[in-house]
């Protein structure tokens, strides 16, 4: 499982490094005790957590592309 804030790291001038170690690291232990109460239905429960991860870091990066362009700030520019 991945989790801390290096592991979906963003842009660290959003200072939410800390945040979205704490946030992750809890799924993490809920994925884990899930995982070891029912260990018949493990790979649903990692699925989860990497179906939360990738949305959760979709999420901020739309979230960021929105607050940049309030600013006049083009990030994650791909040219199309």
């Amino acid at each position: 499982l991945l989790c801390g804030d290096a592991a979906g790291i963003i842009d660290p001038a959003a200072g939410q490094g800390i945040l979205n170690a704490v946030i992750s690291a809890t799924m993490a232990a809920k994925t884990i005790k899930a995982c070891i109460s029912n260990p018949g239905l493990e790979a649903i429960h990692l699925a989860g957590y990497d179906d939360w991860f990738i949305n959760s870091y979709l999420d901020k990066i739309n979230r960021l592309k929105h607050f940049y362009s309030l600013h006049g700030i083009k990030i994650f520019d791909t040219g199309k």
